[in-house]
Parts: C-alpha cells; sequence; structure tokens
C-alpha cells in the first residue's frame, strides 16, 4: 500500500471507473454516482473503430467529499451486472508508478517498459516528464523515439 493521496484538479476532484461494459451510457454513470453528489463532468471515451465505450470513465465532484463518499460506496458495485471499479483520477505522492505497475502485473497485462521504469525510479508522472536521455523506445519505433515515422 502507497502513501499516495487525491490531488484536486482544475474543475475538481476526479474519479476514475473502470469495468464498465460495452452497453453503458453516460446517463448510466451519471445516475449511479448521482447519489452521493453532483457531477461536475463525466467524459466517456468511446473505441473509434467500433463506437463503443472503452470500458473506462472520467468524472468530477465538486468536494473531495462527495468523491471519497463515491469512491467508497462503488468500489466493487455492479453497474448493469457487470462489477466496476473506482478510484482517484488525479493523485500525487510518491509511488503512483508503481502502484500501477504492480496492478498490471497482478492482472497479467503486459509489464510496463524500461522507460516506465526509469518513470518509477525519478518520481515522474509519465514518461514524458523524463529527461530525453532517459527516454527508451524499443521495437520499430526505436529509429523514431518521438513516435513519429513514414513509410
Amino acid at each position: 500500500m502507497t502513501t499516495s493521496r487525491p490531488a484536486k484538479s482544475r474543475e475538481g476532484w476526479g474519479v476514475f471507473v473502470s469495468g464498465l461494459c460495452e452497453e453503458v451510457e453516460e446517463d448510466d454513470v451519471e445516475e449511479a454516482f448521482a447519489c452521493h453528489g453532483t457531477v461536475t463532468s463525466l467524459s466517456l471515451p468511446l473505441n473509434r473503430m467500433t463506437g463503443n465505450i472503452k470500458g473506462y470513465c472520467m468524472l468530477e465532484y465538486s468536494s473531495r467529499e462527495e468523491a471519497t463518499a463515491a469512491i467508497k460506496s462503488m468500489d466493487g458495485a455492479k453497474l448493469r451486472g457487470q462489477a466496476i471499479f473506482v478510484s482517484w483520477l488525479v493523485q500525487d505522492g510518491p509511488g503512483i508508478l508503481e502502484e500501477a505497475a504492480t496492478k498490471a502485473s497482478e492482472t497479467c497485462l503486459k509489464a510496463p517498459g524500461p522507460a516506465v521504469g526509469a518513470a518509477c525510479m525519478t518520481g515522474a508522472q509519465t514518461v514524458r516528464d523524463l529527461p530525453r536521455q532517459n527516454r527508451k523506445v524499443e521495437g520499430p519505433r526505436a529509429a523514431y523515439p518521438d513516435g513519429f515515422y513514414s513509410r
């Protein structure tokens, strides 16, 4: 367990919801989370190829108390018959990337690459926060570290 804590975003206190099924709509999510306070913003990303949702969303509450209540009561709850996982969207403090890497390895996802490992060691929040010399790119894009290439 890390000592991370939530951090306030520009608009409010962000909540991250994952494990959503493809049939979920914005109204379903807003209705489920409205009982804990006023949802000030809701983003439900869609897969451009299929038009279905990607399985996660981000929402914000204006107060920390509302967001905390939503996380405590909705984490593990069912929405349209499928269990959802709810956590803070933005966190600060040590160990955020290590915690994410641990969760990824526990759920049999691809282990983080060397650039993410370097980010963990330096305390950077993203790979882009690392100095250029610490970024490591592997695979077919290795010759093009910024990810831009032409055929």
